[in-house]
């Protein structure tokens, strides 16, 4: 049989604030920002903000309930956020393997540590419409987004004639965009 004991430590410490503004039911705005401190980022990057604002208007409260117009609301949201990365990556840590008789074997692992490395940040944009016909029975929300993802965090493939498999790297601005419709009937 073969038994692996493996300890793993990581600490995160945070501190968050959220504050909601709201005008007479019709028009709202909400901040909130959180900051992080991570073990496993190198010291001079270990710590990463990220922040949210978003705000709606429901237009439908100017003039009131009707008929055919039941309701109608403006969006639109900013949201950031952070990401760290697993324990130990780094640095260099031993693996310790299976001993060889009385003499123990530890190793270095194959992958090479980025002492560099910094958070990785994920951004969200959003516009929307919220529109309701009919007492609430037909109803149509349409979304406008975009996320924009920087210093991506990634094993890339190395030669292995550089001593290692693959390295930890900051890599990427991934974007995506797109429009969500969603249509809402009850007969």
């Amino acid at each position: 049989p073969t038994v692996n004991s493996f300890i793993s430590e990581r600490v995160v410490r945070s501190l968050y604030g959220f504050t909601t503004i709201g005008y007479k039911d019709m028009l709202y705005l909400d901040f909130s920002l959180r900051n992080d401190w991570s073990s496993t980022l190198p010291v001079e990057n270990n710590s990463y903000r990220y922040p949210s604002v978003s705000t709606s208007f429901i237009f439908s409260e100017l003039w009131g309930q009707s008929d055919i117009f039941s309701y109608g609301k403006l969006r639109l949201s900013f949201a950031q956020t952070g990401a760290d990365i697993g324990a130990y990556q780094t640095n260099f840590t031993y693996n310790a393997g299976t001993p060889y008789g009385s003499t123990s074997a530890f190793s270095l692992p194959n992958t090479l540590v980025n002492e560099n490395l910094r958070p990785a940040l994920s951004s969200a944009y959003e516009a929307g419409v919220d529109l309701r016909f009919f007492n609430n029975r037909v109803g149509a929300d349409i979304t406008v987004y975009q996320q924009v993802n920087i210093d991506q965090i990634l094993p890339l493939t190395v030669p292995g004639s550089s001593g290692f498999t693959t390295a930890i790297v900051n890599a990427g601005n991934i974007t995506s965009q797109g429009i969500e419709v969603a249509i809402s009937a009850t007969p």
